[in-house]
């Protein structure tokens, strides 16, 4: 972890993360200030949530962007591909979070132009959690990420 600048102001942050999620995150962030702003950009390759699922859900060449500030929420920009069974497919994510919650405005999976899903929605974590999301799925060959034997 490397941080430089003043406290009062503008902390520039480099991290490096090994384990879990072997990665870098930069940028800067104003930790003092009302709402703590901040510009962050974490980039890892090879990411698998957990050692159990096949190879084919590995996020490679994931960048993932967040920038804003409690008040107004952080912008989430993200990408990755996932190696796929017949090829890759891309992930992309566009969204906001804040203290109440978080809105996807699209998280896509791209196999082919014809071929996609894409879900959007909102979760409210102020009480409880809550959530609400719409799916558009278009001949996605679903398989290709999550092989399966095919039944007999």
């Amino acid at each position: 972890l490397k941080l430089d600048g003043e406290l009062q102001k503008t902390l520039q942050l480099e991290a490096d993360s090994s384990g879990y999620l072997p990665g870098r995150l930069t940028g800067t962030v104003q930790p003092l200030a009302d709402n703590v702003p901040a510009d962050l950009q974490l980039v890892a390759d090879g990411f698998k949530a957990a050692a159990s699922l096949p190879d084919t859900l590995r996020l490679n060449d994931l960048k993932l962007t967040a920038r804003g500030d409690l008040a107004a929420g952080y912008a989430l920009v993200g990408q990755a591909k996932l190696p796929g069974e017949g090829g890759p497919v891309d992930l992309n994510l566009e969204g906001r979070v804040d203290a109440k919650g978080a809105r996807i405005a699209a998280l896509r999976l791209q196999a082919a132009p014809e071929q996609r899903v894409a879900l959007a929605g909102q979760i409210d974590w102020q009480q409880g959690l809550a959530a609400d999301a719409t799916l558009d799925w278009r001949d996605f060959p679903w398989r290709r990420l999550y092989p399966m034997a095919e039944p007999r």
